[in-house]
């Protein structure tokens, strides 16, 4: 966890010097949360439906886009678990291809820490990864409003006897002020 912080305020402190605009906004959409779990005898997928939201920071690089972002998913009930809370603090890169127009396309991928409200074979956070797309609409010369997806994976979690492979699809809308 400390190297996440560690990295994201490197992020927010070096970025300034390189940096073209200055960008933050909120998203906020469904969480398809997904709960794998394997032993030697069972394998068991759950899943289930809620919403999230993030707040983000960043600068924009020419075609490329960096930001710093903070998810809340809201809690999902699993079966042999209970209810899980997924929480994630993300570094995220997107491409922009270079023409202006209404509607631009991006692509995006990420890493950071996801902390799990509950204990999930005794550990609280995992590291996280994700890619993902979507596309961004023109309102004004400063406000964009984002329709995307993303998929997150976290890492596997190993219990004594039992694997566990939480990921989730997140479809959301968003803003996005850019100075």
């Amino acid at each position: 966890m400390k190297k996440v912080v560690t990295f994201l305020l490197v992020f927010l402190v070096a970025s300034p010097a390189f940096a073209t605009a200055l960008n933050f906004g909120f998203r906020i959409g469904g969480s398809d949360q997904k709960l794998k779990q394997s032993s030697a005898f069972t394998k068991h997928d759950e899943s289930e439906t809620d919403t999230m939201g993030s707040v983000f920071a960043g600068f924009k690089f020419g075609v490329f886009r960096a930001e710093a972002e903070y998810t809340y998913r809201f809690k999902g009930e699993f079966t042999d678990i209970g209810e899980i809370g997924m929480t994630s603090i993300m570094g995220n890169l997107y491409f922009q291809p270079p023409f202006r127009s209404r509607y631009m396309p991006y692509f995006m991928g990420g890493a950071g820490m996801t902390l799990f409200s509950e204990d999930i074979g005794g550990q609280k956070d995992a590291f996280t990864w994700c890619v993902g797309g979507g596309i961004a609409s023109e309102i004004s010369r400063n406000l964009f409003l984002d329709w995307g997806y993303r998929y997150v994976r976290m890492e596997e979690i190993k219990d004594t006897t039992i694997t566990y492979e939480p990921s989730s699809h997140d479809f959301f809308v968003g803003l996005r002020f850019q100075f």
